[in-house]
């Protein structure tokens, strides 16, 4: 992740997470450079996981709208994440979480309770796709206007849960609908 996009987007979103502001995330825990990938613990990692006992897991990829990936890939980044983090065995899901790092500046997190009640099997949690961009605007109109409601559409049909999509504006964190 680039400077900026931990400045301008992680940093702000896991904020808000954690005061409360992101209705959708009430009493979540934050954790950051968490990897799902089966190849190895320090391969592909999260920008941050948002743990919830009443909602489940959020896996979120942050990007400024300026950064090409926002045009091109984020969509299928943040799938890729939540789909290598269904596969894993509880054990294996919560011995990744716990190999997470909290985010800087929130380092009184405390995650051990969802990962010794995953590992123990005693919470099943959904998986949510998080996006977040510094600002949704039309440099991102395919994105926003095509790939992401089509996406949706068929997550929804599949019974799973939808793509989140969140943009910091002034400082606030907004819902993108």
């Amino acid at each position: 992740m680039r400077k900026n996009e931990k400045r301008t987007v992680r940093i702000p979103f896991a904020k808000a997470v954690l005061e409360g502001v992101v209705p959708e995330w009430v009493g979540a825990q934050v954790i950051r450079r968490v990897s799902f990938d089966r190849r190895g613990p320090r391969i592909s990692k999260t920008d941050l996981v948002l743990l919830s006992r009443n909602k489940g897991i959020g896996i979120v990829e942050c990007k400024l709208r300026n950064n090409r990936e926002s045009r091109h890939g984020m969509v299928e980044q943040v799938l890729m994440y939540v789909q290598m983090a269904r596969e894993l065995s509880p054990c294996e899901l919560s011995s990744r979480l716990a190999l997470g790092e909290s985010e800087e500046g929130f380092e009184g997190v405390n995650t051990t309770p969802f990962v010794e009640e995953i590992a123990k099997k005693e919470w099943e949690p959904k998986f949510f796709p998080i996006l977040v961009v510094d600002q949704w605007d039309d440099t991102l109109g395919n994105t926003v206007g095509i790939t992401l409601p089509f996406v949706n559409r068929l997550m929804h049909k599949s019974g799973l849960p939808m793509i989140e999509a969140y943009q910091i504006c002034s400082g606030r964190v907004e819902r993108v609908k």
